[in-house]
């Protein structure tokens, strides 16, 4: 029996079945052909990888230095009391909890060395049950393994939740967490290969599905679209890039 939790794969994988059922539907378009409707990144990639970068170089160099303090103090004393165990540990888990931002913020500004790609739609706002078409335009120079644009939907709920040490602290306290409603593969391909002062585009066409639900909600759940660029980079670090867009409530 499988121990681990296949549910994304499983979710993945209605998302190829439905592929079987209705063919991804895209061409080839000359340079010069717009949409009417740009979609901006949700959030600049510099900024990303600034803040993770800076974010990790903080929290690293106070772990760090917790850490190196604390082995100096029982290297000068001779003292191993529990509580120096205690933040022994702690400063570790903070300094590797850095060093883990400060990567991720290193692959990102990685990331950066492919153009970031442009996608336009001929409609403003999205609605279930109506066709729309995408423009996805790649600059390069870039080498994919693949490329693939997916329209997803995330809610965040609003939830009460009891603290861990509910003997010491009765009650609840409020969290926001994420979960993924919705994920339709629009277009991929494969082998893509784009060289510098050149475009990769392609116009797709899609259907909304008629049950989705639409953006917006209440204080304790939200609901927002994206559509989501992924490139599975040949030679450098892979790239997801987030383009919020719209969804409103079907018609009758």
């Amino acid at each position: 029996m499988d121990i681990f939790d296949n549910s994304l794969e499983e979710f993945r994988a209605a998302t190829r079945a439905n592929i079987a059922q209705h063919p991804l539907r895209a061409k080839a378009l000359p340079h010069g052909k717009t949409l009417p409707f740009s979609l901006h990144r949700e959030l600049p990639r510099a900024a990303e990888s600034t803040g993770y970068i800076l974010a990790g170089l903080a929290i690293a160099l106070l772990g760090s230095a917790g850490f190196i303090w604390a082995l100096a103090y029982v290297w000068r004393t001779g003292n191993f009391d529990e509580w120096l165990i205690v933040g022994i540990m702690l400063a570790a888990v903070v300094a590797s909890l850095g060093y883990k931002f400060l990567g991720r913020g290193i692959y990102v500004m990685l990331g950066s060395r492919t153009p970031l790609p442009t996608v336009e739609i001929d409609r403003g706002q999205l609605r279930p049950d109506e066709e729309f078409r995408l423009l996805l335009i790649q600059p390069g120079p870039c080498s994919l393994n693949k490329i693939e644009v997916d329209l997803a939907g995330k809610e965040k709920i609003c939830e009460e939740k009891q603290y861990h040490n509910a003997k010491e602290n009765p009650g609840t306290h409020t969290a926001w967490s994420d979960r993924n409603t919705f994920l339709r593969i629009l277009f991929e391909e494969e082998n893509v290969r784009v060289r510098r002062g050149e475009t990769f585009r392609r116009e797709i066409e899609f259907r909304v599905p008629d049950d989705v639900m639409p953006t917006g909600g209440s204080e304790k759940h939200h609901s927002y679209w994206n559509i989501v660029v992924e490139l599975d980079v040949r030679f450098g670090a892979d790239c997801t890039h987030e383009f919020p867009v719209f969804m409103q409530q079907r018609l009758g």
